[in-house]
């Protein structure tokens, strides 16, 4: 097949259909641009969400002694732990959701 610099062609059930000018593939990436970013986006407050809540809950758990003003041992490894288990549970829960996503899509696939 030969594609003029003018033209975008697209596969729509097995069959090459002429889309029109460059112009429908330019917006298809600006709108491939807008779902990356708009995903990104989403990703950062996610991750800045986490942190907030991992902080929010090992500072409230591990810290007793509020008139010194380092931590002890004792909070120090608290707040460790803590935070390691945040971080253990947030990747199960990633692989767990990718996991039910790709049975899912897998699902959807065979009803088709």
């Amino acid at each position: 097949m030969i594609m003029t610099p003018g033209s975008v062609w697209a596969a729509d059930s097995g069959v090459l259909v002429a889309r029109g000018s460059c112009c429908a593939h330019a917006g298809a990436m600006a709108m491939d641009k807008e779902m990356t970013d708009y995903l990104n986006q989403l990703q950062i407050k996610e991750t800045s969400d986490l942190y907030v809540q991992c902080s929010t809950v090992c500072f409230s758990r591990c810290v007793m002694n509020f008139t010194a003003r380092k931590l002890n041992d004792k909070e120090l490894d608290c707040i460790e732990k803590c935070t390691q288990k945040f971080a253990k549970m947030n990747q199960r829960l990633t692989i767990r959701l990718f996991e039910l996503n790709r049975d899912e899509l897998a699902k959807q696939q065979q009803q088709q």
